[in-house]
C-alpha cells in the first residue's frame, strides 16, 4: 500500500498536533521532529483505505475494515472492547479484575485533523444512541487503560509493525 503522508497525525491527549510528516520524512525536515509524550499516537493512513483503527487495551486492536454503513459501536464490538469495560459499580478485587480495563472517560475518536465529540460513557452506560457516530475511512478510536500508566507511544495504519512501543525521554518521531 501507499501511505497517505498528508493525511498522517500525531495524536496527543484528544488533540491533533499540526505535524508535516511529508516534510520530515521525505525532506528531512528536522524542525518536525518534535519530542514525544506518553500516550502519544502517530497515525498513517493508506491512500486506499476503507477501514478505521482501534489502539489501546482492547481485545483486537488495529485495523477494522468497514462498510458504508459501519458504526462505532459495531467497530467496538469487533474489536472487543465491549469486553474490557470497567465494572458500572463496585470495586475491582480479584486478580481477574486486575486485566487492563479502557477508560471512557478519556477514549476518543480523531478524524482528519479533528476530534469527534462522542460521549462514550452516555453511548455504553445510558444507551444514549446519537454518540453511536457513523464510522469513515481512517477514523481512529483510542481507548486508554483506566489505570492510567499507560507510558507508552502507539504507531499505528500502514507501518510493517503497527504496535504500541515504551516512551523514552528526548524520544522524537525520527526515532
Amino acid at each position: 500500500g501507499v501511505i497517505d503522508l498528508e493525511n498522517a497525525y500525531l495524536a496527543r491527549e484528544e488533540q491533533i498536533l499540526p505535524i508535516d510528516f511529508k516534510k520530515l520524512l521525505v525532506d528531512g525536515d528536522l524542525s518536525q521532529n518534535i519530542l514525544l509524550q506518553p500516550r502519544d499516537i502517530i497515525f498513517f493512513p493508506s491512500v486506499y483505505n476503507n477501514a478505521v483503527f482501534v489502539m489501546g487495551p482492547v481485545k483486537t486492536p488495529g485495523r477494522h475494515v468497514i462498510q458504508r454503513d459501519t458504526r462505532l459501536l459495531d467497530v467496538m464490538s469487533s474489536a472487543g472492547v465491549l469486553s474490557v469495560l470497567p465494572p458500572t459499580s463496585g470495586t475491582m478485587e480479584t486478580s481477574a479484575d486486575l486485566q487492563e480495563v479502557v477508560n471512557l472517560n478519556d477514549a476518543y475518536i480523531a478524524r482528519g485533523d479533528k476530534i469527534l465529540e462522542v460521549d462514550f460513557n452516555k453511548l455504553l452506560r445510558q444507551g444514549d444512541l446519537s454518540q453511536n457516530v457513523l464510522m469513515k475511512p481512517k477514523d481512529f478510536i483510542f481507548f486508554p487503560s483506566i489505570f492510567g500508566s499507560d507510558q507508552r507511544i502507539y504507531v499505528c495504519g500502514l507501518v510493517d509493525n503497527p504496535n504500541s512501543y515504551a516512551y523514552a525521554s528526548g524520544m522524537g518521531l525520527v526515532e
